[in-house]
Parts: C-alpha cells; sequence; structure tokens
C-alpha cells in the first residue's frame, strides 16, 4: 500500500509537469499527456525509486532521473507528438524541472517508503565485505623471547 500511494503522489508531479510545459502547444489532447504521465511514472519508479535510491542514494538517482527523464520525454514526445515543435527543448525543460521534484520527492521515499528495505541492503552489503584475517605471530616462540629481550629506556 506504500508503494501505490507513493506512485500516486509521482503521478501527480508527473502529470502536472508535463500538462504545464507540452499543453502549450495546440495539437496535444490532455489524454496523451495523461498517458505519458503514466508511463513515465512506472518506469521512473522503478528505475530511479526502488533500485538506484537505495542502492546508490540521492545524488546518485537524481541525476539517473536527470537522464532517464529526458530521454524517456524525448522519446514519449517524438512517438506521440512527432517532429512537429522542438521536441529537444521541451525533453530539457520537463527534465530538469522533474529532476529537482524528484530530490525532494527522493527524501520522502527513503523516509517513509523505503526505511526498512534500505536498511536491509545496507546491512547485507556491509556483511559482503566483512573478512576475517587469520594469522600467525612471529613473537610467540617463547625460546625465542627472553626476559630482558626489548631495550629499556633510562629513566632520568
Amino acid at each position: 500500500m506504500k508503494h501505490l500511494k507513493a506512485i500516486g503522489i509521482k503521478f501527480i508531479i508527473m502529470a502536472t509537469i508535463l500538462l504545464s510545459i507540452v499543453s502549450v502547444f495546440e495539437f496535444v489532447s490532455v489524454a496523451e499527456i495523461i498517458v505519458m504521465s503514466a508511463i513515465l511514472t512506472l518506469a521512473a519508479y522503478v528505475i530511479g525509486d526502488l533500485w538506484i535510491l537505495p542502492k546508490m542514494g540521492y545524488v546518485a538517482a537524481t541525476i539517473g532521473d536527470l537522464f532517464f527523464s529526458y530521454a524517456s520525454v524525448w522519446l514519449l514526445l517524438y512517438v506521440f507528438l512527432g517532429t512537429a515543435f522542438p521536441i529537444t527543448t521541451a525533453s530539457i525543460y520537463i527534465a530538469i524541472i522533474i529532476s529537482l521534484t524528484e530530490s525532494v520527492f527522493h527524501i520522502y521515499m527513503k523516509e517513509k517508503i523505503l526505511e526498512g528495505e534500505v536498511n536491509k541492503n545496507i546491512r547485507r552489503s556491509n556483511m559482503q565485505t566483512v573478512q576475517t584475517e587469520f594469522a600467525e605471530e612471529p613473537h610467540t616462540d617463547k625460546k625465542r623471547l627472553k626476559k630482558n629481550s626489548y631495550p629499556q629506556q633510562d629513566e632520568n
């Protein structure tokens, strides 16, 4: 249920951004923008919020969202609208705004949605890097050690 709430919040953010920028052009329907928002929301949620964010952190997830948003918005605008208007410029603006809002959304995700899952991943990754060293000490031979074998300092 937590993930559905997060997807709903993310969908509202994506739909608002896409509606505010893409709807400026007259030949774009609201239904097309809603479908683009749904596709972008689901893909970005799985890739950015469930895969990159728990493993790499806030900065990597935000940078990943920036590039993923640009590429996916450009592709969706090209598929749905063609090249009738400058999709590259619109994709850049949309990607920048999405990455700015995603940085705030990532804080919400890590604190409210992924709180237990992130700790499990961190514990698991730390346990894989722990190693035990087994070695013999070179000075453990009692025959070689003498009582005064170490030099003593003068107490002046």
